[in-house]
């Protein structure tokens, strides 16, 4: 099936149960799936043998799978490519900084998740209030699989932790890496309007108590953004450039 052939279902199924099933492959239609997800479908959900469930490989990747039998803790189904989508949203990463308040980062997280978004870069900021808090990435795994479920986003998230910002693109200086703050007097559209827009674009947002130098000084040529008159939260900023910036990329 060619993917211009594919159905574009979600659009009519908003009140489905997505499941995450990673082992889910283009090239095998009969296997054998199990974990928490076959758990919730049948324990929880009371899906049954010859019933339908859809599931995604967190690859872009729709699959209608019918339940053929049932094992305590596994299930063998016939799955078959429903819809493929493009991950328009690829080319951006959030770089988050460890917080005081580890709900507001998860809920930062679960938030852009939602949206769209699938990068994300946790680094310890110099003047995070607990700059050595270690960042659970199991449990925001979890968090962000989740949210990639309820909103029907087939592409699973990436979580890196990068403490110092190392791993990032810095090519031409960091053109490309973007900082938010009140003093800066770009609007987010500078984003999307680099004659760069393919490459990797990094957003890097401060924590409680802002950026420092020390934070962004091997990036020259790093681009400020002003997202608001007031000064935002560091979970408020994440989420609410996130809601400007997915909506100006799509649309445009």
């Amino acid at each position: 099936m060619e993917k211009e052939d594919l159905p574009l279902i979600l659009e009519h199924l908003s009140n489905i149960e997505l499941y995450y099933f990673p082992q889910l492959s283009l090239g095998v239609e009969e296997l054998i799936l199990d974990g928490e997800e076959v758990h919730h479908a049948m324990g929880v959900m009371r899906n049954e043998v010859g019933g339908k469930i859809f599931a995604t490989n967190g690859l872009g990747n729709l699959f209608s799978c019918e339940i053929l039998s049932k094992e305590k803790k596994s299930i063998c189904v016939k799955s078959i490519l429903t819809e493929t989508r493009t991950n328009l949203l690829s080319n951006i990463y959030f770089c988050i900084p460890n917080l005081k308040s580890s709900d507001r980062l998860e809920f930062a997280l679960e938030k852009l998740v939602e949206m769209g978004f699938v990068n994300f870069v946790f680094f310890k900021g110099e003047r995070s209030i607990y700059k050595n808090k270690r960042v659970n990435l199991e449990r925001l795994d979890k968090i962000a699989v989740s949210a990639m479920k309820q909103s029907l986003n087939l592409w699973k998230p990436n979580l890196i932790i990068d403490e110092n910002l190392n791993q990032i693109d810095i090519e031409n200086g960091g053109e490309n890496i973007y900082y938010l703050d009140i003093s800066c007097h770009d609007s987010i559209e500078v984003i999307n309007g680099n004659s760069a827009s393919t490459k990797n674009k990094y957003l890097v947002f401060g924590p409680e108590g802002g950026l420092s130098n020390e934070d962004l000084i091997r990036y020259p040529n790093k681009r400020g953004i002003r997202l608001s008159q007031t000064r935002l939260r560091s979970e408020t900023a994440m989420v609410y450039a996130g809601s400007l910036l997915s909506n100006y990329l799509i649309k445009s």
